[in-house]
């Protein structure tokens, strides 16, 4: 399902709340969907108190986490967008965008646009594989593009 807004508030919540554990990639710190050192609370809330929201397109990717910030790779109509985000408040801090046109498989119907991968956070450095192969490296804290390799695209050059 096509989510206009991802409900990040509660994961992000969660992922701060257990010990400040960053979760810089897809299920995290070693792929395998577990929070280390976890501890329960005695007593679990009656109902969630919503701290931010914002909405930050669609697609299949799963936010990612690192020392207070999140990061999120979306779709906003014909344009893949990377948005690092203020845990604390939600605010966005910086947002990179380029033209993706993309057109689905057939098959696919009940497919979305994308993105369907999971940035990785590594050494400052993020790294997004786009709907159309496009292996980009952005500077983390800034969102300067490093350098982008469009595997999509075949080399013709040879």
């Amino acid at each position: 399902m096509i989510r206009k807004i991802i409900p990040i508030v509660f994961l992000l919540s969660a992922v701060a709340m257990a010990n400040a554990q960053d979760w810089t990639q897809w299920r995290g710190p070693q792929r395998d969907g577990v929070v280390a050192n976890f501890t329960l609370p005695a007593a679990w809330p009656e109902k969630l108190k919503l701290v931010w929201k914002t909405p930050v397109g669609s697609g299949y990717s799963s936010p990612i986490v690192f020392q207070n910030k999140a990061w999120v790779f979306s779709r906003k109509e014909e344009t893949e967008v990377i948005s690092c985000l203020d845990l604390k408040t939600g605010k966005i801090l910086w947002s990179q965008s380029y033209g993706v046109p993309f057109k689905k498989n057939q098959y696919a119907g009940q497919m979305g646009k994308g993105p369907h991968s999971t940035p990785v956070y590594y050494q400052g450095k993020l790294y997004t594989l786009g709907v159309n192969a496009a292996l980009s490296c952005f500077d983390a804290n800034t969102g300067a593009l490093k350098w982008r390799k469009d595997f999509g695209i075949p080399d013709t050059s040879k």
